[in-house]
């Protein structure tokens, strides 16, 4: 069975036990993980040192495709539970796990067992997603980035557990700097509480200001995702390749890049179908959620009236075209995206012109 996003954030907080088997999966690999350990927690309790809980790869089960169907059937004798959990599992896993969904249901093997699926993001056709979205018992429960009202969510209730207000300013900084990523989110606000916590270490109640984002999250800020659009859609070829090497140093994931590139273009286009119809561009920028942040205002300002509405379609497309080549072929993911990113920045040569 397939779960909507909003059903999977409350499946994750409060897993049915009739439920055997999950695919959780998505492009937000914070998420997945954050969801995968939910669901086993609640089977088994601490995490740590637990006998109860069998992590696999999809090499593992490549190596020893028997494996699977072992440790399910297997009973620990130091722990209640059993989780089998298949970590990056892709669409080998699907030929493996279909027979085992089967015993499953049929009850030919361990019917107390649980298991987890990690994968990342699968298209609509992936075998896997079809498999667990088709199967009467098993669910998938799909991971996408935190945007709008979940965003702010996850943000006020991180800072509330230690009495921590927000100043608007810095809720509009925090909304654009997170969620592309839900572990570097809880990351990131866990710094800026530990920041606040030296300034109030019995908790008093205080107020998180624009400064205190700035000073907490400057390196999630000047990650060079977003110094990577702007090169782009500026057209400086130079700055351009600057920001890829500094990414791939950091070990940025290529689709987190495209996807950034995808939601950037996207509030373009709605900021210039607003002002060809006649809206004032900055009022158009007011209208969006989250704002712009107050940093990249003057360059947002200077693409929106660059960028036609035809321009920003086909660097949409150019940019999905490039993530979905990332998937499924086996060209180096930061060779595509750099060659998505280059064909964008020429393109903004030529509005230029």
């Amino acid at each position: 069975m397939k779960l909507k996003a909003q059903e999977a954030e409350r499946f994750a907080a409060k897993p049915d036990p009739k439920v055997p088997a999950c695919l959780i999966y998505g492009p937000d690999p914070g998420m997945v993980r954050e969801r995968s350990n939910r669901i086993a927690a609640h089977e088994l309790g601490d995490l740590k040192n637990n006998f109860g809980l069998v992590d696999l790869s999809e090499a593992d089960l490549k190596t020893d495709p028997a494996r699977l169907s072992d440790e399910i059937s297997s009973i620990s004798m130091l722990a209640e539970g059993r989780v089998v959990r298949i970590q990056g599992a892709g669409e080998t896993s699907a030929k493996l796990l279909t027979p085992i969904l089967e015993a499953i249901e049929d009850g030919t093997l361990n019917p107390e067992a649980k298991i987890i699926v990690e994968a990342g993001d699968l298209a609509a056709r992936s075998k896997l997603r079809k498999l667990f979205e088709g199967d009467k018992t098993a669910l998938a429960l799909p991971c996408y980035a935190d945007e709008g009202r979940n965003l702010e969510s996850i943000i006020m209730s991180a800072l509330s557990e230690v009495h921590l207000e927000v100043e608007p300013p810095a809720l509009a900084a925090m909304m654009d700097i997170l969620g592309a990523d839900r572990g570097l989110t809880r990351s990131e606000l866990e710094k800026l509480k530990l920041l606040k916590d030296c300034y109030s270490p019995d908790h008093i109640s205080g107020r998180v200001t624009l400064a205190d984002v700035e000073a907490s999250m400057g390196s999630a800020s000047s990650s060079s995702v977003d110094d990577i659009i702007d090169a782009a859609l500026s057209g400086n070829f130079n700055g351009l390749d600057k920001e890829m090497q500094i990414a791939i140093a950091d070990r940025t994931v290529p689709t987190q890049i495209l996807r950034g590139l995808q939601n950037h273009l996207g509030r373009l286009l709605s900021v210039r179908i607003q002002m060809e119809s006649g809206t004032n561009l900055r009022t158009a920028m007011k209208s969006l959620r989250p704002p712009v942040f107050y940093k990249r205002e003057n360059a947002f300002a200077a693409q929106a009236q660059r960028w036609t509405k035809d321009a920003l379609k086909s660097a949409m497309k150019i940019a999905l075209d490039a993530e979905i080549e990332c998937k499924k072929t086996g060209v180096p993911d930061n060779a595509l995206c750099a060659h998505a990113l280059m064909s964008i920045a020429s393109h903004s040569r030529r509005l230029t012109r």
